[in-house]
This record gives C-alpha cells, sequence and structure tokens, in this order.
C-alpha cells in the first residue's frame, strides 16, 4: 500500500510533467495576441444599418 502511494506520488510529480514537456511539440498560441487581433477588427453593431 505503501509503496503504490509512494509510486503514484513519485509518476504525479516528476514522470508526468516530464513526459508532457517532451511530448509537446510546438509552444501553445498567443491568446492575448488572439484576443486583441479580434478586438483590433471593426465589427458592425447588431440591428443598425453600416453608415
Amino acid at each position: 500500500m505503501i509503496g503504490g502511494l509512494l509510486v503514484a506520488t513519485i509518476s504525479t510529480l516528476f514522470l508526468v510533467p516530464v513526459m508532457y514537456s517532451y511530448l509537446r511539440k510546438k509552444a501553445p498560441p498567443d491568446r492575448d495576441k488572439q484576443i486583441a487581433d479580434e478586438l483590433r477588427q471593426e465589427v458592425p453593431a447588431r440591428g443598425r444599418a453600416a453608415p
């Protein structure tokens, strides 16, 4: 019982993060830049005609 708990703790704290970093191929997208780019685009208001 103690051995299983020890293995689970070690794998959670060390093995899983190492494997995740190793398997991740590219960096995650920059969400803040995507949101800023979308906000810069003009979006017409609903229910109003364009001038």
